[in-house]
């Protein structure tokens, strides 16, 4: 029969199961309106394109008289209440059923505490009517209640802006249904936070009020967090601690922990705590999870768990709890931050690093050249010009020779860029689940089952990348494209990508989510985006290649590629997205040592960035 501990745990598997249910569910319901609004849409830029063929000039005066416009803001106006509602209804019953549940599952674990303990007894349980009271899902200055202020309104006017923009520029249908999409579902990532901390939050405060109406046999609940690698160090630290009744759990957003209640004279029951469990890890693991410079001081004594252990007021949460920086720890003044890696290297000195492994790599390439060359049949010609260099050979033996050459040089490039990414990863990594997208309303994609070994690959290069503390407890959705379709990211349905996209792809679309996640990073982006394309006149990528349309612009700057300054605005000429977080993250993947030379303030800037 499993213990109080044991029973616990399975509870809480089972809290995180109904919260992915719950975002599934607000996620299609958000997909479901959009679709209502396509046809409407379609009606709009047929009419658009009619007009157009006949010679008239599409102004914003024109574009407000249509009907269709019309039709179509108004049904924009309908659906953002609709989703409004439904967000509200959807949050406001998981708290309530969250609660129940709260109570239900305390009362099973008060009585297997008894039982643990040996002893038989009966305790009391609140109304259930009164979770009410606890959940309070839409009462004013909730974090609930501001995100859903935002819908309605003030989207409706974004919105609009942005298809009036997107029409009067000419831009072609796909265009400006992409603006609305984008500017529809701008707001349910927040939604869905909000969702999962708020459902989560009234399982346990009403499991928190259930031990206290039993205040006469229980002492106070004990905190109980998840052990792995995954979890944060403050809540390890924290595993077994014991707190009295009136103090509820103040974790932070999207965290894993649960309690259990521990009865008054009970002592608490044997397993092993996080701390304990921490200890025993190998190095290797220890120092993912700490840091490296953090881990040495472990190691010799010098600070210990209980250091990592933070508590702060949020404005949105109340009182939460955190994860201590190194630099907060050794009392330096420093803020509290994500530790990094490489410990205590500065972007300089990480590209000082990076040089080094480029040279390395460079002696490997030139030892490949050598070998070759003195296989070369007296020829003496270097593999940068490998068609003179075999001349003389039959067709066949210079096909095999050249082909081995070139594998040998692939091969030691591909280590060094091993080695670099290596080097860029950062201590502890993020933690967000990727998931498969099985339909889309949109054309050109297809059903998907399963995450491509690529794909997961550059899932797992981002996540090393970007590190914790950024979109963690998150989801993003990914949806498969037909083959050689080109990539993209949209804004609350996530990332779109063909089979065979590699994992700088993925990296490079992860970006543009990140981006959209994180208004500290958006802001950074934006002032290093202003100071390298101040002065740069506007151009149309399609004069640096081909596959981009007349729409698709660009302030080249001096970045590696014209693609990295492209300008995404707003129609008030604000910036609503780039591709420098994107591209970076892409080159750090693929061309971290070339990234690093050519453009060291971008790569400086990526990488304190990624360290913020």
């Amino acid at each position: 029969m499993p213990n109080v501990y044991e029973t616990a745990q399975a509870f809480r598997q089972a809290l995180l199961a109904r919260d992915a249910a719950a975002a599934l569910r607000l996620t299609q319901a958000y997909g479901a309106s959009y679709v209502r609004l396509q046809s409407l849409l379609a009606d709009l830029t047929a009419k658009i394109d009619k007009e157009r063929a006949a010679g008239r000039e599409i102004s914003e005066a024109w574009l407000r008289r249509q009907e269709r416009f019309q039709a179509l803001m108004l049904q924009v106006n309908a659906e953002l209440g609709q989703l409004a509602g439904t967000a509200a209804a959807e949050i406001e019953t998981n708290q309530r059923a969250e609660g129940q549940r709260g109570l239900r599952d305390s009362a099973t674990l008060m009585n297997q505490s008894a039982t643990d303990a040996g002893l038989s007894t009966t305790f009391n349980q609140i109304n259930s009517a009164a979770v009410e009271n606890l959940v309070g899902a839409l009462a004013d200055g909730s974090p609930l209640k501001k995100v859903l202020r935002r819908y309605g309104r003030e989207n409706a006017q974004v919105i609009e802006k942005a298809l009036i923009e997107g029409v009067t520029l000419g831009e072609n249908p796909r265009k400006v249904a992409r603006r609305m999409r984008e500017a529809f579902g701008g707001n349910l990532t927040d939604a869905l936070r909000v969702a999962r901390t708020e459902q989560v939050r009234a399982y346990r405060e009403a499991s928190r009020q259930n031990y206290q109406v039993n205040s006469d046999r229980i002492a106070g609940w004990e905190w109980v967090s998840s052990k792995s690698p995954r979890t944060c160090l403050n809540c390890l630290s924290r595993d077994g601690q014991f707190y009295e009744l009136d103090k509820p759990l103040p974790a932070h957003p999207n965290c894993r922990c649960t309690s259990i209640p521990r009865l008054k004279g009970q002592e608490p029951i044997q397993r092993t705590l996080g701390k304990d469990w921490f200890a025993a890890q190998p190095d290797d693991i220890q120092r993912e999870m700490m840091g490296v410079k953090a881990h040495e001081l472990y190691k010799a004594g010098k600070i210990s768990l209980e250091d990592f252990e933070g508590s702060k007021t949020s404005a949105e949460w109340g009182e939460v709890t955190y994860q201590r920086s190194l630099k907060e720890i050794l009392g330096d003044g420093g803020t509290v931050k994500t530790p990094r890696k490489p410990a205590g290297l500065s972007a300089a000195e990480a590209r000082a690093k990076l040089q080094e492994i480029g040279a390395a790599q460079e002696s490997r390439l030139a030892a490949v050249r050598l070998e070759y060359d003195k296989a070369a049949i007296g020829m003496h010609k270097s593999l940068a010009e490998p068609d003179r260099m075999y001349q003389g050979l039959r067709f066949d033996e210079w096909q095999e020779m050249r082909n081995k050459a070139y594998g040998l040089e692939n091969a030691a490039r591909a280590e060094s860029n091993h080695e670099a990414r290596k080097l860029l990863y950062q201590d502890t990594k993020a933690d967000f689940q990727a998931v498969i997208v099985k339909k889309s309303p949109r054309r050109g994609t297809v059903a998907g089952t399963k995450l491509e070994e690529k794909w997961k690959q550059g899932i797992e290069s981002f996540k090393n990348l970007v590190g914790a503390g950024k979109v963690d407890g998150l989801s993003v959705g990914i949806t498969r494209l037909r083959k050689n379709a080109r990539a993209y990211h949209l804004e609350g349905q996530g990332i779109f990508v063909a089979p065979e996209d590699k994992p700088e792809v993925i990296c490079h679309e992860l970006g543009h989510w990140l981006e959209g996640q994180n208004k500290s990073i958006f802001d950074a982006v934006t002032a290093f985006y202003n100071r390298r394309t101040e002065g740069e006149h506007k151009v149309q990528m399609s004069k640096f290649g081909r596959g981009y349309g007349r729409d698709e612009i660009t302030k080249p700057d001096k970045f590696m590629h014209p693609y990295m300054g492209k300008v995404y605005n707003h129609p008030d000429g604000s910036r609503r997205a780039s591709e420098i977080v994107s591209m970076g993250l892409e080159y750090m993947h693929s061309k971290p040592i070339e990234f690093a030379k050519t453009d060291p303030d971008y790569f400086d800037f990526m990488y304190d960035l990624l360290r913020m």
